[in-house]
């Protein structure tokens, strides 16, 4: 066999490993937020207001109320547009590090970067929760102050918890749509040591914090040390709790894989990944931001 064409097909597996191992490194947050593939440039998520209550006519068998006009309740549409961006990142080794290794590093890179994949989707889902979300009609929507809980100085606790579900079920939101709650660590150690928490529901959450069960009071439950802070020492974090249908992932590329020798530097190995893709806030009541100081 060729050299050529030996170095086709170890490009060709390269590149297979890269995707698959990401299909098995994914990321935390994609199951939680609605998906659209093949977006081209821009993709608009479609937004409708919840209906006002019907109006109610007379009984029937009386003449009154006949012939009156009809009730007119207009639908009021908010839709939000996604701008999907390019994201690559690239390394490269020399003939030299596969010499040195035991194995070639060619695994090792396809681990690191199928796992980089997964956390820029996250990356990318975090930073659209509380971002300005673009309308079709060109405004700039900036996530509003009512769909906000806790502050600078809040401890993450079972009572913001408790407030996050409140609000949310105030919001309208159906009690058999899944919730996610997203914190960080911090949180989840916080609610273990919660002495408002029942003997049972202190079970859950110790069960939750190893793995046997993932939600809690109605969340699913989802760690996170990607979570955006607005600073501060100690650490301020901004959490989430939100439905699937608050947040939008557009996604045009799912991965691509180039890898080849580069003779502009001395024939090194050169590794590059990439993805397309981008995310928006769709309805802002379902999309709530929890601002919490973590505790020692």
């Amino acid at each position: 066999m060729a050299a050529n064409e030996f170095s086709q097909l170890y490009i060709q597996k390269f590149a297979q490993d890269v995707i698959h191992l990401a299909q098995q490194k994914k990321s935390k947050l994609r199951a939680t937020v609605r998906e659209q593939f093949d977006v081209a440039n821009k993709f608009t998520f479609k937004v409708t207001s919840a209906r006002a209550a019907m109006t109610a006519r007379t009984a029937t068998g009386t003449n009154a109320g006949k012939r009156a006009a009809t009730a007119w309740v207009d639908q009021v549409y908010n839709n939000r547009v996604v701008l999907p961006k390019v994201y690559q990142a690239a390394d490269s080794f020399q003939d030299a590090d596969v010499v040195r290794m035991i194995e070639s590093p060619q695994m090792t890179l396809a681990n690191a970067f199928a796992a980089q994949m997964g956390r820029t989707f996250d990356d990318i889902i975090i930073a659209a929760f509380f971002a300005a979300a673009l309308d079709d009609l060109g405004n700039s929507n900036a996530h509003p102050a009512g769909s906000q809980i806790g502050g600078a100085t809040t401890a993450p606790s079972l009572d913001l918890l408790k407030t996050a579900r409140e609000l949310l079920a105030e919001n309208d939101v159906d009690p058999d749509e899944e919730k996610y709650f997203v914190c960080s660590p911090n949180f989840i150690t916080a609610l273990l040591g919660d002495t408002k928490a029942t003997s049972t529901d202190f079970a859950a959450i110790q069960a939750l914090q190893v793995g046997k069960i993932d939600t809690f009071l109605g969340f699913k439950f989802i760690e996170s040390n990607r979570l955006t802070s607005p600073g501060g020492t100690p650490k301020q974090i901004y959490g989430a709790a939100y439905t699937k249908d608050s947040m939008g992932l557009a996604v045009n590329m799912e991965g691509k894989v180039d890898i080849g020798k580069d003779p502009g530097l001395s024939f090194d190995t050169t590794v590059q990944v990439q993805l397309d893709a981008g995310a928006v806030r769709i309805q802002d009541a379902k999309m709530l931001r929890v601002h919490y100081l973590e505790t020692n």
